[in-house]
């Protein structure tokens, strides 16, 4: 706890002068042993110390469980200059197949059925239905998931997400979940214009 606190504290003096460009995220997917109940007196620490020396720079702050869209709904509202996040991978069948990082690698799955449509439409309606700015930190496909499915479930996300005013951050650029592939020196087009149309 003392640690934490103690980098916000270098942190927020470090970039006190910086331009509007620089937003702070608190804490990038705290694990299970950092539950968002355990999580809310560092951050209210944290966030005096930033405030001290950045009181209207934009701050980002997520829930306990990998910041899980649950997690970010016990968060309590923040000031005008805060955001709450939440990662979206739903569902992890689905999202980290083939990935052989894994004991047990998850086989080979494809998505876009209207149920699974459906579950995507209740994960953001309950985040949207959260009272603070919101951020889709993170969201993302195994590039080995079947191209087509991979494609449409990226676009699903990414349109649920602006439909409800969210911004987003897709994972991600050029590794297991890339829209890039270094080793060709190209992008997944498929992927990238699910991402971006046109």
């Amino acid at each position: 706890a003392a640690t934490l606190v103690a980098i916000w504290d270098e942190l927020s003096d470090h970039f006190a002068d910086a331009d509007d460009g620089v937003l702070f995220e608190l804490l990038n997917e705290p694990g299970p042993s950092l539950p968002t109940e355990r999580l809310l007196p560092l951050y209210e620490q944290a966030m005096a110390r930033i405030r001290a020396r950045n009181p209207t720079r934009w701050v980002i702050i997520g829930g306990g469980f990998y910041s899980g869209y649950p997690e970010m709904l016990k968060l309590p509202r923040g000031d005008a200059y805060t955001a709450h996040t939440f990662h979206f991978y739903g569902p992890f069948e689905f999202t980290h197949q083939q990935q052989d990082w894994m004991e047990t690698p998850l086989p080979l799955k494809h998505w876009g059925d209207r149920q699974e449509r459906a579950e995507v439409t209740f994960h953001f309606d309950a985040a949207a239905a959260h009272d603070m700015p919101v951020l889709l930190g993170e969201f993302g496909v195994a590039h080995l998931a079947p191209d087509y499915a991979r494609a449409r479930w990226l676009e699903t996300v990414r349109t649920h997400a602006e439909d409800r005013g969210f911004g987003w951050c897709v994972w991600g650029f050029a590794a297991n979940f890339r829209i890039y592939d270094p080793i060709i020196d190209d992008w997944d087009t498929r992927a990238l214009r699910a991402l971006i149309p046109g």
